[in-house]
């Protein structure tokens, strides 16, 4: 038996940008105040700048996130907080806010951080 169906798709995107070195505390919560010292960033990317479709919506990505992260003693570990806003062409919006709190162990001369993130995430669609 053959079956056959025609169904459209569309695909989700995440947010990507080419050096998580700066912002390691963005996609690993484990680093949350692992320098010892409060850190605020603003990272922006903008991708296919410019860009034109002749048969879609397309258009270009810009991804924009501000995060501060501090450690704290007291807890031993670090507290800190991202917000970020990613457009991804005319189709789809993703507006995130998270809190992280990582938990810091000394082992001789190096730090292990174990942290946990949590937040919202509100995705939107144009429907063009």
């Amino acid at each position: 038996m053959i079956l056959c169906s025609y169904m459209s798709t569309v695909a989700q995107t995440g947010p990507q940008f080419t050096h998580y070195i700066f912002n390691s505390f963005y996609i690993n919560p484990g680093s949350t105040g692992i320098h010892n010292k409060t850190i605020i960033q603003a990272n922006l990317k903008s991708q296919y700048t410019g860009y034109q479709s002749n048969n879609n919506t397309g258009g270009d990505i810009q991804s924009t996130v501000l995060s501060v992260n501090t450690p704290s003693s007291k807890i031993k570990g670090g507290l800190g907080i991202y917000v970020s806003n990613h457009n991804f062409s005319k189709v789809q919006t993703d507006q995130e806010i998270a809190l992280s709190y990582a938990f810091h162990k000394r082992i001789n001369y190096n730090v292990i951080g174990l942290g946990i993130s949590a937040g919202m995430l509100n995705k939107t669609f144009s429907g063009e």
